[in-house]
């Protein structure tokens, strides 16, 4: 059982498991944590303006290169005019890898805050190099916060391009860039209530046992 097509596919073509059932089961979450909440007092908890618009990060390191961080900075610096733009990073760094013009938070662990985090960004932003169906695309989704990230993994499965995102042409600094530009010139056609919507349907902790009891009840004999 995998969380995701792109993982499922890796199971069913490798020599350990191509002879085995594949089935795919995605994750799910709390979902009374990570839901709609009011953007201004998000923003209020964690000293964020309310008067520009705040693309956020969040990884466990944000020095891990799998993550992209490197990917985002660089995007970040192609943009022009940046005067109302924040990008908020999530996850432990050291003082001599901060770097200028971005708002460090810190590493967060309490799932109610990091829910306040994807309600206080306009955007989150996804720029793995490699990742399967991570957690903080399924949470900023339940929270009603649209994601740009690169055509890999889970994250090609989960994002509709004008629904719940974009995703990049390429994996690439200049693809990632030119996303975020697109973003941000169409954010007004983003419907948070929506894309809350569609990823609780689909990432609820009842449809997931449901999944997995079905499988269960036929793995065990009558």
């Amino acid at each position: 059982m995998t969380p995701s097509k792109w993982l499922g596919s890796l199971a069913a073509n490798s020599e350990i498991f191509n002879n085995f059932n594949v089935s795919i089961i995605p994750y799910s979450l709390n979902l009374n944590v990570f839901k709609i909440q009011n953007k201004e007092f998000a923003r209020e908890v964690f000293n964020l303006p309310t008067n520009k618009k705040i693309a956020l990060f969040v990884a466990e390191s944000v020095t891990n290169e799998r993550k992209g961080f490197d990917l985002l900075s660089g995007a970040f610096e192609k943009i022009v005019d940046k005067e109302d733009l924040l990008l908020v990073a999530i996850g432990n760094v050291s003082a001599t890898n901060k770097q200028e013009n971005v708002k460090y938070l810190g590493s967060i662990n309490d799932e109610r805050l990091m829910a306040l985090a994807y309600a206080a960004a306009d955007v989150f932003i996804l720029p793995s190099r490699e990742d399967n169906l991570p957690n903080t695309m399924l949470e900023s989704l339940s929270c009603g916060t649209p994601i740009i990230g690169f055509p890999i993994g889970g994250i090609k499965e989960t994002i509709e391009n004008g629904f719940n995102g974009y995703l990049c042409p390429e994996l690439s600094i200049d693809g990632l860039y030119e996303t975020i530009e697109k973003f941000f010139q169409n954010i007004s056609s983003f419907n948070s209530d929506k894309i809350s919507k569609a990823a609780h349907d689909k990432f609820n902790n009842k449809k997931q046992a449901s999944s997995y009891i079905t499988i269960y009840k036929k793995l065990i004999p009558n």
